[in-house]
């Protein structure tokens, strides 16, 4: 399973504006497909096991 741009802003309660921002700044381990990036549920999950716990500042 993978996740989009628009996914990933319903998961974290992000708006458009903030989730590009976050996205931009190489944040997730994402990849970049022209304008949208992706993610998989795998990766996605292992980044909240590493991050557990931490301040994430955008």
């Amino acid at each position: 399973m993978y996740y989009n741009k628009v996914d990933l802003q319903e998961i974290f309660g992000f708006g458009r504006d903030k989730m590009k921002k976050f996205l931009d700044k190489g944040i997730l381990p994402t990849v970049q497909v022209n304008k949208d990036y992706m993610i998989t549920k795998e990766a996605l999950d292992d980044w909240f096991k590493k991050n557990s716990g931490k301040a994430i500042k955008i």
